[in-house]
């Protein structure tokens, strides 16, 4: 662009240089169109004030009047309180899930471990031989100590059930939670 067309340049309603080639027309009848935004960028990252010249890849260009960036201002006090509300209401919310949650992992550890020691039992009244006082029909406690005193094993063993020379042996393992006692149960069939 040669300098006077650059001087030729004038400022359109929207703040834009109005070209004198454009086919768009202002309410005047002379065309307006944007800057380019190359030279907008270039100017903001140079520290180029607005009306000053501004080298570009075609040559100097002048920035529009209306188009500097640096009008927009930081937060309002009002839109920073309002962040600050929407902040502090999640902690609130996050504050009381989270011991919820570390209950709800708790029980479930728990629950894992009862299910796991009601197997062991459940196996090892399998392997015993019929005749063994462990599986006389009736209800049978765990003396062993399990897990600190924890977990408390007890198991019933009911003679022809469901069918004769068959029995039914229930495994129960409970353990205490903050919320109330809960417990394991397994049950299993063997035939004689």
């Amino acid at each position: 662009m040669s300098p006077s067309e650059i001087e030729s340049y004038s400022i359109c309603g929207a703040g834009f240089p109005v070209l004198p080639d454009s086919g768009a027309l202002t309410r005047a009848g002379t065309a307006c169109a944007p800057p380019s935004v190359f030279s907008l960028l270039r100017a903001r990252i140079s520290g180029k004030r607005r009306g000053r010249t501004v080298e570009h890849q075609t040559g100097p260009r002048r920035i529009a009047h209306g188009t500097r960036w640096s009008n927009q201002r930081g937060f309002t006090v009002v839109e920073l309180m309002a962040a600050l509300l929407l902040f502090s209401i999640g902690l609130v919310a996050l504050a009381r899930v989270l011991p919820q949650g570390m209950e709800v992992r708790d029980r479930g550890r728990r629950m894992t471990v009862a299910m796991q020691l009601a197997r062991e039992q459940i196996e090892t009244l399998r392997s015993l031989p019929f005749t063994d006082p462990d599986l006389a029909n009736g209800q049978h406690v765990d003396n062993q100590v399990l897990r600190n005193g924890t977990y408390r094993r007890r198991w019933t063993v009911q003679d022809d059930t469901p069918l004769p020379n068959m029995m039914r042996i229930e495994v129960r393992v409970a353990f205490t939670t903050s919320e109330a006692d809960s417990e394991a149960v397994i049950v299993t069939q063997r035939t004689r």
